[in-house]
């Protein structure tokens, strides 16, 4: 018997691959280089000017390994430039040709976007953006052309993409809060958070039922987090997840949904949360974007049953333009942390400055007063924050865009760069102190003040946990895991390993690789976790796919 035809281990289930934040930057909106683009570009985070590579390398790797659906959690464009749109759906269209299913959403960045432009030398030049139903009209073949499966309140669909598994494609980007390409904005459209409509949300609801109805199992994408990855990370960045998120994930729990896709933070985590009961749980898997280091997709395989979903992590690590991308993508970022502080700072201003009025109120010790001076703006904040907290940011962001935190061990030291720059950082807006024995009293209070609020959340971070102190207290893989559909179980490898003999003579030499090209095993039985794998014997190659 040969390697090739053994029926124990023949390829099995469907393949799904997930990426989100693509930000396609079409060619054509450079005019000119200059400092339009190097100033857009130097307050980002984002390798714009490798987003079409980067989005063809994710297309070109599906196809190589016949996927059969692929999906695109949101923030396809730049910021909602119609040409952009029209080159990510030619680009989605030679996936379709080669039989795989493609499926959409909207992200903040992509419907009424008052931030589409051309870049031309120093100046910027008004874009054409659209509005929802040309978004719809774009997309057409990847998720709108069925005007019966549509959300009439939203861009919201349903959709069948493999058989036995129903996709609920969520819209929660308020795009109606912009103002459509008004000339001379320049509100950056990122500060809106998500938020579901309570009709889209009764009429997502009903699709779930009716397709467990029927015997489906369902899973969901949308742009925005569901639920806080980090615990009490609403009260610094209020848009990272959409408004009501919690509740609005008991909801779905009950109508028997597991596991949804999302994007918008740019770094993959999984987050879970669960009911009251504990017997059933929601994934938010959140992957980051293909053009921000460490750009991440996922592959994702489920089961012939629809019942177990295994989700690995995959990078971008080569393109044409830049063959060692993972390494350039790094230095890009470590290059524009500085910018990307001072870009958030402006964006977050309004909700920073009155969290230091709480964290620093004047401080009455009946020997005397202490007082504390705000920063007077964000361009201010920016720079005290950088100049005394500039380790604890690098290391912490990749640390979080990397993914399994806890795995790294960077608690610890992170904990002590924190606790050190916020005290330096106190040493400038301290105005007139109180010392004993050579202690600045209010300068010490204050920092216990400050870091008693921010450590729950740096623990939650980079512990990887979420719902702390509480009984559902949870900590997921953000990189792999086996889901049950049917209840939100995550299972660990063992539970879902597979024995897959190979059998061979001594003409053939077989070996079996994982998606990320390590060698899993040889001739002989070998004990595999479900998921993708690649197998070669001699000249002939064949991916195979255990559920």
């Amino acid at each position: 018997m040969s390697w090739w035809s053994g029926q124990s281990w023949s390829a099995n289930g469907k393949v799904i691959y997930v990426a989100t934040d693509i930000h396609v930057m079409d060619s054509s909106l450079v005019i000119h280089e200059g400092d339009a683009l190097t100033y857009y570009i130097g307050r980002d985070r984002k390798m714009l000017s490798q987003s079409i590579e980067a989005f063809q390398a994710v297309v070109d790797s599906a196809i190589i390994h016949q996927a059969d659906v692929l999906l695109i959690c949101g923030d396809l464009t730049k910021d909602g430039e119609k040409i952009g749109h029209e080159r990510v759906s030619r680009m989605l269209g030679k996936a379709l040709q080669a039989g795989i299913k493609a499926f959409v959403i909207p992200g903040n960045h992509d419907v009424r976007n008052p931030s589409a432009k051309y870049f031309d030398g120093d100046e910027t030049i008004p874009a054409e953006g659209v509005a929802a139903e040309e978004f719809a009209s774009i997309y057409r073949d990847f998720g709108y052309g069925d005007d019966d499966l549509r959300d009439p309140n939203s861009l919201s669909y349903v959709c069948e993409p493999v058989p036995g598994l129903t996709l609920l494609a969520i819209d929660a980007s308020q795009y109606e809060k912009n103002t459509y390409i008004a000339e001379g904005d320049d509100r950056d459209v990122s500060v809106v958070g998500g938020a579901i409509k309570s009709s889209t949300l009764d009429w997502l609801l009903a699709q779930a039922d009716e397709a467990k109805g029927k015997g489906n199992q369902v899973i969901a994408m949308m742009h925005q987090q569901l639920i806080n990855h980090i615990d009490g990370l609403d009260t610094m960045v209020s848009t990272a997840a959409i408004e009501n998120g919690d509740s609005i994930a008991q909801l779905m729990m009950e109508h028997g949904i597991h596991v949804i896709f999302t994007g918008h933070m740019h770094y993959s985590d999984a987050a879970t949360i669960w009911n009251d009961n504990h017997d059933a749980s929601l994934t938010d898997i959140s992957t980051g974007s293909t053009i921000t280091y460490p750009s991440h997709y996922r592959v994702a395989t489920i089961s012939d049953d629809c019942s177990l979903l295994t989700i690995d992590t995959h990078r971008i690590n080569s393109l044409p333009s830049q063959p060692q991308f993972s390494q350039f993508g790094l230095q890009f970022l470590e290059n524009g942390m500085e910018s990307s502080v001072y870009a958030a700072s402006g964006m977050l201003w309004n909700s920073i400055e009155p969290i230091m009025k709480t964290y620093l109120k004047d401080i009455s010790l009946g020997i005397g007063s202490i007082t504390f001076r705000i920063p007077n703006s964000s361009e201010e904040f920016a720079r005290m924050v950088y100049k005394h907290l500039a380790t604890f940011i690098n290391d912490g962001w990749l640390a979080l865009q990397e993914g399994n935190e806890h795995d790294q061990e960077v608690y610890g030291r992170l904990y002590k760069e924190l606790k050190k720059g916020i005290d330096n950082l106190l040493g400038e807006i301290v105005e007139n102190d109180i010392y004993i024995f050579d202690t600045p009293i209010g300068r010490s209070v204050a920092c216990e003040l400050i870091m008693q609020k921010v450590t729950p959340m740096l623990n939650s971070a980079f512990e990887d946990l979420t719902q702390i102190g509480t009984e559902n207290e949870d900590r997921t893989d953000d990189l792999h895991l086996n889901i049950s559909l049917e209840s939100g179980k995550i299972y660990a490898d063992s539970e879902t390993a597979r024995v897959i003999p190979i059998y061979s003579d001594k003409t053939t030499e077989v070996r079996i690789y994982n998606m990320q090209g390590r060698l899993v095993g040889s001739q002989g039985n070998i004990a595999l976790p479900a998921g993708c794998y690649i197998v070669r014997s001699n000249n002939k190659t064949r991916k195979i796919i255990i559920k």
